[in-house]
């Protein structure tokens, strides 16, 4: 039996609109996201007083801005994506939270191969 199998070669062209050029500038000019926090006065305040370093006040603030956005009493779990932005690696903001916690602040859950978890000590 003779094989009738014919192949035929695809021409790939890729289409450029004007619509699309659009798009891929505005890709390539996308600003990098900006994240806002807050601290109210007595958490800067008790945070001076405890003598902790600008980098555990800034991860009390991405963990206060996180546990806003839940319950406050519920434990959160910070995306990569929120530490990375900060440009300062992993390290620091372990040894930043792990401060928090010593000065009893925050609480911490941390296991191996997850993402550790945080929770805002009550105040008072």
């Amino acid at each position: 039996m003779e094989s009738t199998d014919m192949t035929y070669p695809i021409q790939e062209m890729a289409i450029q609109t004007e619509t699309l050029k659009q798009i891929r500038a505005q890709r390539l000019v996308r600003r990098e996201k900006q994240y806002v926090f807050r601290l109210d006065a007595q958490q800067v305040q008790r945070a001076r007083e405890l003598d902790l370093p600008d980098s555990a006040l800034l991860a009390l603030a991405a963990i206060d801005a996180a546990a806003y956005g839940s319950r406050r009493n519920d434990w959160v779990t910070l995306p990569t994506k929120t530490i990375d932005a900060f440009a300062r690696g992993f390290r620091w903001w372990h040894r930043a939270t792990t401060k928090l916690e010593h000065a009893g602040l925050i609480e911490c859950q941390r296991h191996s191969g997850r993402l550790p978890r945080y929770r805002l000590k009550k105040r008072g």
